[in-house]
């Protein structure tokens, strides 16, 4: 255990299930908002699958969140980095936010440009891109119920 009270690990069979049982409520919003009422299982089992990177964050046994970079296309080097977190994040905030760049550097070693959307909704989430040093460029619609998102980029 790191002496943060978060241990980073490879993700396990059932980490999630685990994850989808006590998900954020803002993280279910943006996936909903992304793909549709009922779609947060299949979105975190295919961001797990097509991430070049991927861990999981347990504190105290549990499933925190779950993160990782998957690449945007076949034929790039952008990646896009996500997380899907249950209410632990708020408890290991100051976990979250010391590990946060060390794992932003093993994705831009990999990927020299990151990118992905965040719901406007998303307040804290949106403080902690800025705060790790994502730009955060001007809402536009997005998905299938066309809510406004966020791009938010770093690197070349």
């Amino acid at each position: 255990m790191s002496p943060l009270g978060v241990e980073i690990r490879e993700v396990r069979p059932g980490d999630a299930e685990d994850l989808i049982a006590r998900i954020r409520p803002q993280d279910l919003d943006e996936i909903e908002a992304l793909a549709g009422a009922g779609a947060a299982p299949a979105a975190v089992a295919e961001s797990i699958e097509r991430s070049t990177l991927v861990w999981t964050a347990e504190a105290g046994g549990r499933v925190a969140w779950i993160f990782g970079v998957a690449p945007v296309s076949l034929m790039g080097d952008d990646g896009l980095p996500w997380m899907v977190g249950t209410e632990l994040v708020r408890r290991e905030r100051r976990a979250l936010t010391r590990l946060t760049p060390a794992y932003i550097a093993r994705m831009l070693a990999v990927f020299p440009r990151l990118m992905n959307v965040v719901d406007v909704r998303n307040g804290t989430s949106i403080a902690w891109l800025r705060r790790a040093g994502f730009t955060i460029h001007p809402a536009t619609p997005v998905g299938v119920k066309g809510e406004p998102f966020h791009l938010f980029t770093m690197g070349v």
